[in-house]
């Protein structure tokens, strides 16, 4: 607990640790030595003058280990600080919460919503906040091989991308078949030689104030992308990214995780988008189809020199051809009323 020695020595242990336990009856039976991890005390952390914190310090954690009859009826305690881990552990599952609750919001979004840019603009909003990226955007792969963004969380006084075209160049077709088939990228310094990146893409992404950038790609179902075929693999429809702007970054395994969790559901975002398109596309056809049977029924009908006419069951007109409403005077636009 940082006391020297000598402002330790002599002194009852319950002065230096505020609880209420009592080891030499709680601890009777067990082994002569045994140790105990992470037992949280309501004491409080002391200064440099040893004197008791305000009410606002920091609560300590202690990790202590206990032998018993070093003397008769003498027993030592040895305590720890590990306050400082216990801290990050926390701070650790408090992001696993939060990474937890995104995903589950997203999720619900996606159930809830069949609109596409709009569970796009959602997950990048709430990833920014949740990594405190300085951007976070949906970049889509166009058949042509250029690209843009579609969806964009920014903080400023960055740039924002959302609109652009990028050309082809910038992300060619060898890169595009990797993350076809399944690359993610971590680039925790953009000017680091270690990274790989060629002169000419560095100066590019430099004009956005880039500094560091994680990628995951979005992938696309090969039915969906039209292969029928259950041996093709997924097809590349974009990337999900996040750029860090006021520096380099090391990207934990922890965001990687997420991005790639998210990527998926994006992924059946967009199945479900393009199905509801696809059934509104077929629902359109079959309708222009319905009505052009109807027109040709109708011209037929009305060359016949008979009366024809459909009425049913409430003894409504549904339908009745030109001789009809010529000899009873009932317009065939008039049918269904």
């Amino acid at each position: 607990m940082q006391l020297p020695q000598g402002h330790l020595r002599g002194q009852f242990w319950k002065s230096l640790v505020d609880t209420a336990v009592d080891f030499s009856q709680r601890y009777r039976g067990q082994p002569p030595q045994s140790k105990h991890i992470s037992l949280r005390r309501a004491g409080r952390r002391r200064a440099e003058g040893h004197s008791p914190a305000g009410p606002g310090a920091a609560q300590q954690v202690l990790e202590w280990s206990l032998t018993r009859e070093i003397l008769p009826r003498r027993h030592l305690v040895v305590f720890r600080d590990i306050s400082d881990r216990a801290t990050q552990a926390e701070a650790a599952l408090v992001r696993q919460q939060q990474q937890a609750e995104l995903f589950a919001e997203v999720t619900l979004k996606i159930r809830q919503s069949l609109q596409l840019p709009e569970i796009l603009q959602a997950t990048v909003t709430e990833v920014q906040r949740l990594l405190q990226a300085d951007r976070v955007l949906a970049y889509q792969v166009l058949p042509d091989g250029t690209g843009k963004p579609i969806s964009e969380a920014v903080l400023a006084p960055h740039p924002a991308i959302l609109g652009m075209t990028f050309p082809e160049e910038v992300f060619p077709s060898d890169y595009q078949r990797r993350y076809a088939q399944g690359r993610v990228v971590a680039i925790p310094n953009v000017r680091d030689p270690a990274a790989g990146l060629a002169d000419c893409l560095v100066e590019f992404v430099g004009q956005f104030g880039i500094r560091a950038k994680l990628i995951v790609p979005i992938l696309q179902s090969p039915r969906l992308a039209g292969s029928p075929g259950a041996a093709v693999p997924p097809a590349l429809w974009g990337l999900l990214i996040a750029h860090q702007c006021d520096g380099p970054r090391q990207w934990s395994a922890e965001e990687l995780a997420l991005m790639q969790q998210l990527a998926d559901q994006i992924s059946i975002a967009i199945a479900q988008s393009q199905l509801v398109e696809n059934l509104e596309e077929l629902v359109a056809l079959r309708t222009a189809a319905l009505g052009q049977r109807e027109a040709q029924l109708r011209l037929i009908t009305n060359a016949l020199p008979v009366l024809i006419a459909y009425i049913d069951r409430e003894q409504r007109y549904r339908f009745n051809n030109q001789a009809y409403a010529t000899w009873l005077g009932r317009s065939p636009s008039s049918s269904g009323v």
